[in-house]
C-alpha cells in the first residue's frame, strides 16, 4: 500500500508510471525554464489536479540553484 498519495487514489500500479512521467516532465521543465515560477507554472498547468505545491516549489528552487553552479 502506497503511503504518500491522495487518500482517494487506489494502489493501482499505473500510478508509478504517472509519477515517473511527472518526474521526467519536471526534469525537462528545469532544462527549459530559467525561473522557479516558470517551472511551477508549467507543472501546475500540465498537472492541474496534482497537489503538494510546497514540495514542487522547493524542488524548483533547488533545481534552479543547482543550474547556477
Amino acid at each position: 500500500m502506497a503511503g504518500h498519495k491522495k487518500i482517494d487514489n487506489t494502489d493501482d500500479p499505473k500510478i508509478i508510471g504517472e509519477s515517473q512521467q511527472y518526474l521526467r516532465d519536471f526534469s525537462a521543465s528545469v532544462v527549459d525554464e530559467t525561473t522557479v515560477d516558470g517551472i511551477v507554472a508549467g507543472m501546475v498547468e500540465r498537472y492541474s489536479g496534482w497537489e503538494n505545491l510546497r514540495t514542487l516549489r522547493y524542488s524548483a528552487r533547488t533545481a534552479i540553484a543547482r543550474k547556477g553552479t
